[in-house]
């Protein structure tokens, strides 16, 4: 649904408050689905995916450095297009722990 209220660009793409969803609802929607591919496959490997959606939710909430006016989330450093290290490094740092050796490479 466009909204004719104001002229639409990618920070009132969203932040508008006709979405149906905020960025945080996406986030969490997309981390459960992810939890919900692995669910039926290994506890063990469910554990370690929910674990790593728990650090990302935790990540994400947290406030930005960068974006310092109004005080946004990290969040919204993603959803405009800014690269974090730290970001970076924590899925990295999951990516090469030994369980997901154990695991192999799956696809999300």
């Amino acid at each position: 649904m466009r909204c004719e209220s104001v002229a639409e660009d990618w920070e009132h793409i969203w932040s508008c408050d006709d979405n149906e969803k905020s960025e945080y609802e996406i986030l969490i929607d997309t981390l459960v689905a992810t939890e919900e591919k692995f669910k039926d496959l290994d506890e063990e490997r469910h554990k370690i995916v929910r674990t790593l959606a728990k650090e990302i939710v935790d990540f994400m909430i947290t406030p930005s450095n960068i974006l310092i006016i109004g005080s946004q989330l990290r969040i919204r450093e993603l959803t405009r297009g800014i690269f974090n290290n730290e970001l970076y490094k924590l899925v990295i740092k999951n990516q090469n722990d030994k369980c997901w050796k154990k695991f192999g490479k799956v696809a999300i």
